[in-house]
């Protein structure tokens, strides 16, 4: 997404309280995902960035989202629990 804070928000807004969003994405460590990051955006695909753990933690804390758990699930991808 473009704009990934804006589109929290808005799964936030439209999800029933105390209703569970279940996200999955890409991952891989550092200091390769610095280096994906700067071709990405440059893609076909649609994707704009791969965010930390860190950084997807931050983004739904920003957008209320509560009790938020990560795991990694394979070597280049993570599931992200979390409660409205």
């Amino acid at each position: 997404y473009p704009n990934p804070k804006q589109a929290l928000y808005e799964i936030n807004r439209v999800l029933k309280p105390g209703g569970t969003l279940i996200l999955c994405d890409a991952w891989i460590f550092s200091p390769m995902r610095e280096l994906f990051n700067l071709f990405i955006k440059y893609g076909s695909n649609g994707d704009v960035r791969i965010y930390s753990e860190k950084e997807i933690v931050e983004l739904l804390e920003s957008a209320n989202f509560m009790n938020i758990e990560w795991k990694a699930v394979i070597k280049r991808a993570y599931i992200c629990l979390c409660k409205k």
